[in-house]
């Protein structure tokens, strides 16, 4: 498995670069997201704890894929960022609940009408 470095965009806000990578795959199978941080870290001198594959994608019928790469300055911004999205994730949710709710007691409330009548 060869890697080629396509892409290095540094994100001072986040402290991380951002790296995309086309990876040569011939006669095998896409790579596990684990095997890639590994090969990654090896091969271009970072940490395994501070590399992040947020993804592969592989094209069609040939035997290359890409990944997205975040490279983390500290592993505490990881921890940090993960919350954040974590907390937006859980807002989203909630939000979403109560209108079904509503909707379902009036759906009840209708259901109540017809059988009385």
């Amino acid at each position: 498995m060869k890697l080629e470095l396509k892409n290095e965009r540094l994100n001072p806000h986040l402290k991380r670069k951002e790296l995309e990578i086309e990876i040569d795959h011939e006669n095998e199978a896409t790579p596990q997201k684990a095997a890639l941080v590994e090969l990654i870290a090896e091969q271009f001198g970072h940490t395994i704890e501070n590399t992040d594959v947020r993804g592969i994608y592989t094209h069609r019928g040939a035997g290359k894929s890409r990944a997205k790469v975040f490279v983390w300055a500290e592993k505490k911004v990881i921890n940090e960022i993960a919350g954040e999205q974590k907390k937006e994730e859980s807002k989203k949710g909630s939000i979403e609940t109560e209108p079904k709710a509503q909707t379902q007691k009036t759906e009840a409330a209708a259901d109540e009408k017809k059988e009385g009548d």
